[in-house]
């Protein structure tokens, strides 16, 4: 009788050349579906082109390259323990949501001195994604409700929540002019963006010190030392006595809480105001740091390196867009998908074939 079984690989494919691979493949088949998509009309050229735009003007996608490495970071974290957090998009919003709502219901934020009030935004933000992503991390860990599809579920419950509470009649928050979206924040929560760039000096720092918070939190403290068992050996972190299920929890929830300091970030270095229906108009960066923790390994000194190459990508289509034109080819936003899945595909098959192999057992 033939058997067919699958087997974990004595010897791996080294790590890193997986994402390289995941790039290069991942590229090639976008191609290939663009050209036939489009009726032959985008060239494998204009598709080179647009992505080496990206590669070679840092200055245009630094603000999403400094965005998408704070969420690469944050779920890096949870990642490394096991704790598959879908649910960015959500802590993302959640957190910007909470600034807006803090801005025009209280003084506690505009009243301070600029920096005072920036410093605060961010503690507020952290502490929004932190409640947000708790409350699943406490149904992962206490009543074992697998965190994918809850995360990715709790995404949508913030986006329609969001959607009600900008569009409340009379609210204080509510866009003077009616438009569907809230008031910008006030001058003294925006960031000053440095000429001839996308990004500011605040959104730099966050970056840096978002980074070296996470990566002491994982290799000098005791809590970083149970995330990472709690990844690689729950029996061992039970028997050593340490809780499983706040484990678990404070992982993701601490997760939320780095990525909600990115939705802070994006509020007041991108865009001022929240616009809806949100999940129409969001960029999708919760999403997009899945692609760029992947694409790390999961190591934190990559994460910026794979946040580099996904902004890339993700300008890559509205580069497109302006070599060919959405009349000419039919190109619309919706091409930086392909790059993001193909990509993201490849590298989910490259990352099984490198790990298992399938024999045929007689």
């Amino acid at each position: 009788m033939v058997s067919i079984v699958v087997v974990r690989r004595v010897k791996p494919v080294p790590y890193f050349i997986v994402p390289i691979l995941a790039l290069l493949i991942g590229i090639g088949v976008s191609i290939v579906i663009l050209f036939f998509l489009t009726g032959y009309m985008v060239q494998p050229m204009d598709v080179l082109v647009s992505i080496w735009t990206g590669l070679s003007q840092p200055n245009v996608i630094a603000n999403i390259f400094l965005i998408l490495t704070i969420v690469g970071f944050s779920l890096a974290m949870s990642f490394k323990g096991g704790i598959y957090n879908i649910g960015g998009e959500g802590q993302f919003w959640m957190a910007a949501w909470t600034i807006v709502w803090l801005v025009f219901t209280t003084p506690i934020i505009v009243s301070q001195a600029p920096l005072v009030s920036k410093l605060i935004a961010l503690v507020a933000g952290f502490i929004a994604g932190f409640a947000w992503g708790f409350l699943a991390g406490i149904l992962r860990g206490y009543v074992g409700v697998d965190e994918v599809p809850l995360t990715l579920m709790m995404n949508y419950v913030a986006y329609y929540l969001i959607d009600w509470l900008v569009m409340i009649p009379g609210s204080p928050w509510r866009d003077i002019y009616g438009y569907a979206k809230t008031r910008s924040l006030p001058q003294t929560l925006q960031y000053s963006i440095i000429p001839g760039t996308t990004v500011s000096v605040e959104m730099i720092i966050v970056t840096i010190v978002i980074g070296v918070l996470i990566w002491l939190i994982l290799d000098y403290t005791r809590l970083g030392l149970t995330i990472k068992i709690h990844g690689s050996n729950v029996n061992l972190l039970r028997s050593a006595g340490y809780s499983v299920p706040l484990t678990a929890a404070l992982t993701l929830a601490l997760s939320g809480g780095f990525i909600g300091i990115a939705g802070v970030v994006y509020l007041s270095g991108v865009t001022p105001s929240i616009r809806v229906p949100v999940e129409t108009s969001t960029s999708g960066f919760g999403y997009l740091g899945i692609l760029v923790t992947w694409l790390s390994m999961l190591e934190l000194f990559a994460v910026p390196i794979a946040a580099y190459v996904v902004s890339s990508l993700y300008n890559a289509g509205f580069t497109l867009m302006a070599i060919k034109g959405t009349q000419q080819a039919g190109v619309t936003a919706g091409v930086t998908n392909v790059f993001i899945g193909s990509v993201l595909l490849t590298y989910a098959l490259l990352i099984t074939i490198s790990e298992y192999e399938i024999r045929i057992v007689w």
